[in-house]
């Protein structure tokens, strides 16, 4: 979705973490291999673990804490956390095992931003693209009205004059929004630090 702006990847990301959520989720805190209804096992494993490959369970925290934070979903929020928790451990003891785990402790101690942006994207994509943002994540909102999934993100939200404009928000509280390109990328620069 922050690539293309179409709202169908938010609706099929939902739909993937929520049965994560469902089937794989350990009582105790992050995510098993195997699904709940898979055939019975002698144990059911989870790796917390980077390999060759980032650890699933830092994917799925990672993934949760973005979507969590998009669309201000407390359950994807609180799976998060409850993935975090279960892995400091492994952090504290060989942090080189846990890469992308640490990269989703860092977006989860923040600041982490909701930028919200209004009006003609193609420009404001351009300026975007120039910066790393990790802990932000992004909406766009053209002409057409977003979906029920954003439509709290960008309630009250409007562009100025056919000007594109900037909301930087935390936990959905917003700043005064930066109007036309130069200031939207005068804020974005103030963000990237």
């Amino acid at each position: 979705y922050e690539a293309t702006g179409n709202e169908q990847w938010l609706s099929e990301a939902t739909q993937f973490l929520d049965v994560v959520l469902e089937k794989f989720a350990d009582p105790a805190g992050g995510f098993f291999h195997t699904a709940s209804d898979h055939e019975q096992l002698l144990t059911r494993t989870k790796e917390l673990t980077d390999s060759s490959v980032p650890s699933g369970n830092a994917l799925a925290a990672t993934a949760l804490l973005r979507l969590g934070k998009l669309l201000g979903r407390r359950d994807y929020l609180d799976a998060a956390a409850a993935t975090l928790g279960a892995s400091v451990p492994i952090m504290e003891r060989a942090p080189m095992a846990a890469g992308q785990m640490l990269l989703a402790l860092d977006r989860w101690l923040g600041p982490a931003h909701e930028l919200v942006f209004v009006g003609d994207g193609a420009e404001v994509r351009t300026e975007i693209e120039r910066r790393y943002l990790p802990r932000s994540v992004i909406a766009f909102r053209g002409a057409a009205e977003p979906s029920s999934l954003l439509r709290e993100l960008f309630a009250g939200k409007s562009s100025a004059d056919g000007e594109p404009a900037l909301y930087v928000c935390e936990n959905f509280a917003c700043q005064e929004p930066a109007v036309g390109i130069a200031a939207i990328a005068k804020k974005l620069d103030e963000l990237a630090g």
